[in-house]
Formats: C-alpha cells, sequence, structure tokens
C-alpha cells in the first residue's frame, strides 16, 4: 500500500500521500541514500502556511485536472454510442418509478 500510495497518479497528477499528508513520505532508499531535504529550521506559522498553500494549490490542480480527465473520458464514450430510433407503433418498455405517499 505504501508504494501505491507513493505513485503520482495519471489522472490527479499528484500521489495519495501528497493529497493526504500534505507532503510526500520517505521511502527506505530515501533514508539510506539520502535525499534532499526540506528546511528544519522554520517556524510553526510558517511551516502551517506552506502546507496549506500546497495543499490549496494540489485541490485546485486536481479539480482541473479530474474535470479534463471527465470530459475526455465522455467524449470517447459518446463515439460508441448509437441513438435509439422510434417509430410510431413500436413497442417500447416505459419506466415510472411510483412513489409511495406517507
Amino acid at each position: 500500500m505504501a508504494a501505491y500510495r507513493a505513485t503520482q497518479h495519471d489522472s490527479m497528477g499528484y500521489s495519495s500521500n501528497m493529497l493526504v499528508l500534505g507532503r510526500e513520505t520517505r521511502a527506505l532508499p530515501d533514508i539510506i541514500y539520502g535525499a534532499p531535504m526540506e528546511e528544519s529550521e522554520q517556524d510553526y506559522d510558517r511551516f502551517v502556511e506552506q502546507t496549506r498553500d500546497r495543499a490549496t494549490q494540489a485541490y485546485y490542480d486536481v479539480r482541473v485536472s479530474l474535470q479534463k480527465r471527465a470530459q475526455r473520458n465522455k467524449k470517447y464514450y459518446d463515439l460508441g454510442l448509437k441513438g435509439a430510433e422510434f417509430n410510431e407503433g413500436d413497442w417500447v418498455l416505459y419506466f415510472n418509478p411510483r412513489t409511495l405517499r406517507g
């Protein structure tokens, strides 16, 4: 699950860790071989502002990306649809849901 959560998703453009935690988690190779470290010498207010700004930007980017992906999926789904044409006198199934009172 850790590998799945650390993987950048194609439709969102971000990993699950980034969206939930506000940062990427460190994996074992990062600890062994070293990875670029974030600033550790910062005050609490600055950390909160940076985390909030990163989360806000990430959520905006995800919304835009998912909207584009949904429009693309709809376009390709609609290509395979064929409209149904009915003539007068054709038998059709009519769905009329009954609402119960009370």
